[in-house]
């Protein structure tokens, strides 16, 4: 089967040249001592690894800097009441969560001194079981990141926050007297606090709250009808995310009626089938899903899952599967609908599996065989975003009652809410002058979106635009206002990433510039936070408030007050909830019409399938270093793109 093939990663490795042999043995360069690094001739040199290139040129520069001072430590300053959890010399750890819009992992945080240097995975909490990846690890480095913009601007020019606070809430209420649409534009968001302040948000700027500022600029006073006209406005929350899942939830809307992505326990699947899902690196919810896998690969278990891959590049799962198959990305729905057939007896109407080589047939077929053998203990999973893909998925882990126990619909995962349909319209409502203000919040569409140029035009059609971007990025370059969000390591934040699962994200060092989350410039301008009115609260009081409402009002068992409870979640870093366990739900997915939908996918000669590098993802850890510089985990290829292909057809 699929386990005799070899792999090369090129020309030079399968012919074994004289220089593949040599970079062979100076794969891992000796490392250079500060001394040696620093000397002249030996930057001028060839040999000098890349790491130390990068601690010279990279985000470590004043570091290099000083260790070439040769001007002697004239006097210590000790600390004038040491910090009671701070000993010189010693790390401290903090349990905290990490969410970048793409990845989540319950996390352990290392300072030295107060400052983070280390992120690793937290074995002992949450149900990411201390799987981490390089985007995590590494997203430490950008906490010291020079290019990370230091305070709110205006047009490019710094202003107070003070200025750009009352700036852009008189600006906000003006939109919405004027009837203008205010849409603020995120990735998903699974923070409830900041769910629960963006509902206000768009209440408040929506009703009398706006109004009442208006009119105070103004010198005058609020009447009943500048409420009425609040009311009447159009407050959108729309959620983009560079890569979408919306063809999975729409897909099990109509299998099961629920628009959701399943929790899916890989711990207890016997046999894995993947139709070109790297869930080791990319797809859904990585650092679960590995973690789960690699339990069932234990020789000393009872039994080993068996793994199958089809897939058009060589993936991370794919390297570790048990039986690999090269497909065409066209191809992806005929492997599908045979071993739709092969498991229920009925084939598809509409697609043809015929076209299917026979190797492939075969390893499909011997597929099939060990699901039905595995009944209720598999998982089949698909990476592509088509629904009708997705509706054949639903189909086939019915037939095999996977519903039932390995896949979970009442315990969904709510990362990848994509609005798809939400943000072509909001492009066109763009473009026809319909927005008013536009609130861009860790999304970058000027970069990812399909659309981009039509994004970036209607843009200038907006009136108001305010960014939240840690970064003049390609979006946040042309927005009007741009109020910086703070580094994650920087602030409290909480999270809900499955319906059972709730956690939360502690500060590990003050902020190193005048940023302050996001969450906390949302209840400013809808009037809910500090020095705006005597019981407003700040974000970390909100955050408090929300889990004492939620969590320990219905779990308090075993702590005397909310303070305990509070400190012991804290400590960990997350509170488990309860859900109910997975129930088989009736299939009403339209196969028929899947079929249609696949049969009208037309392979070529040559046919081209993207994937995401371990490092950059979707293009948010592009200013790392570290990532730019980390070598792919399959192909080991550093710094450039390229393409993977025979050597026959180049």
């Amino acid at each position: 089967m699929g386990t005799n093939r070899k792999y090369w990663k090129g020309l030079d490795e399968l012919n074994e040249t004289p220089e593949f042999v040599a970079s062979t043995q100076n794969e891992f360069p000796q490392e250079l001592s500060v001394d040696q690094f620093l000397a002249e001739d030996k930057l001028k040199e060839s040999s000098t690894g890349r790491r130390d290139f990068l601690k010279f040129l990279g985000f470590s520069v004043a570091a290099a800097t000083l260790a070439a001072c040769e001007a002697p430590v004239i006097k210590a300053v000790p600390y004038a009441v040491k910090p009671e959890e701070i000993t010189p010399g010693v790390a401290n750890w903090y349990a905290s969560s990490y969410y970048d819009g793409e990845t989540y992992s319950s996390i352990l945080v290392k300072t030295r001194e107060g400052r983070p240097i280390h992120i690793k995975g937290n074995r002992k909490n949450g149900f990411t079981k201390g799987a981490t990846n390089a985007r995590i690890v590494g997203s430490v480095l950008s906490l010291y990141d020079s290019e990370r913009l230091q305070g709110p601007q205006l047009n490019g020019e710094g202003l107070t926050w003070g200025d750009a606070d009352a700036e852009i809430r008189k600006q906000l209420g003006a939109t919405v007297k004027s009837g203008k649409k205010v849409v603020l534009l995120s990735n998903t968001v699974i923070s409830p606090s900041t769910l629960e302040i963006i509902e206000e948000f768009k209440k408040n700027i929506g009703g009398a709250t706006v109004e009442n500022i208006v009119a105070a600029s103004e010198g005058g006073e609020a009447t009943e009808g500048m409420q009425v006209l609040g009311a009447n406005s159009k407050i959108d929350h729309v959620q983009y995310d560079a890569v979408s899942y919306s063809g999975i939830r729409q897909a099990n809307n109509e299998s099961f009626g629920k628009e959701v992505i399943p929790d899916y326990d890989f711990s207890k699947a016997k046999t894995v089938v993947s139709i070109a899902a790297d869930f080791f690196n990319s797809w859904v919810m990585p650092t679960q899903f590995m973690a789960d896998f690699l339990l069932t690969r234990n020789p000393d278990n009872d039994w080993m899952s068996r793994h199958f891959q089809f897939e058009s590049n060589m993936s991370m799962t794919g390297s570790n599967a048990d039986v690999r198959s090269m497909i065409k990305p066209s191809e992806q729905g005929k492997v599908l609908a045979l071993l739709h057939k092969e498991i229920t007896g009925s084939g598809i109407a509409g697609i043809k599996t015929d076209t299917l080589s026979d190797e492939l047939v075969v390893t499909v077929k011997q597929a099939a065989i060990e699901l039905k053998a595995s009944k209720g203990e598999s998982i089949v999973v698909a990476g592509s975003n088509r629904k009708s893909i997705q509706v054949i998925v639903n189909a086939i882990n019915t037939a095999l009652n996977n519903y039932a126990s390995t896949i979970n619909l009442n315990n969904p995962i709510n990362l990848h809410k994509s609005e798809d349909d939400k943000m072509a319209q909001l492009v066109k409502d763009m473009n026809a002058g319909k927005i008013g203000a536009l609130i861009s919040w860790d999304t970058n569409p000027a970069y990812s979106y399909g659309e981009a140029e039509a994004f970036k035009t209607g843009l200038t059609k907006v009136p108001l635009t305010i960014s939240m971007s840690k970064y003049a990025d390609e979006t946040a370059a042309h927005f009007k206002y741009i109020c910086p969000d703070s580094h994650a390591l920087e602030s409290w934040n909480d999270y809900n990433p499955k319906a059972d699962h709730y956690s939360l994200a502690q500060p590990t060092i003050r902020p190193l510039h005048d940023t302050r989350p996001t969450a906390e410039s949302l209840m400013i301008w809808a009037g809910m936070a500090e020095h705006v009115g005597k019981d407003s609260k700040n974000y970390y009081e909100y955050i408090q408030s929300i889990w004492k409402k939620w969590a320990y009002d219905v779990n308090s068992n075993g702590h005397a007050d909310f303070h305990s409870y509070w400190s012991e979640v804290v400590h960990d870093s997350c509170h488990n909830g309860t859900t109910e366990a997975p129930t088989a739900i009736p299939f009403n997915g339209d196969l028929a019409a899947a079929g249609q939908a696949e049969g009208k996918i037309q392979g070529g000669e040559w046919e081209i399938s993207f994937y995401q590098k371990a490092g950059i993802g979707t293009g948010i850890h592009a200013n790392n270093p570290w990532m730019q510089e980390l070598p792919d985990p399959v192909s080991k290829v550093t710094w450039d793109n390229y393409v993977t292909m025979s050597p026959e057809e180049m």
